[in-house]
């Protein structure tokens, strides 16, 4: 799998980096864009993932605002999530 780092965003003082990953399978080429969020008061990330252009988190939760400002970044700099 080739991880490549996009760019990062602050959102409400807190770091958010933007990845896109891709891996060559023998079906053919599988792509999806991540969002890495801070580190919380225990020390673990989560990850922003897409759903049809619908951002979800994995593990905690993260406000809608920031879900729908980490779209709006991606889209800003020509991506399609």
């Amino acid at each position: 799998m080739e991880t490549e780092y996009l760019f990062s965003r602050k959102f409400n003082g807190e770091e958010y980096k933007f990845y896109h990953n891709s891996m060559n399978t023998k079906w053919g080429l599988y792509s999806y864009f991540e969002i890495k969020t801070p580190a919380n008061c225990f020390g673990y990330t989560d990850s922003i993932l897409f759903d049809n252009g619908t951002p979800y988190t994995l593990y905690r939760y993260c406000p809608n605002w920031i879900l729908k400002s980490c779209k709006e970044a991606l889209i800003k700099h020509g991506y399609e999530p």
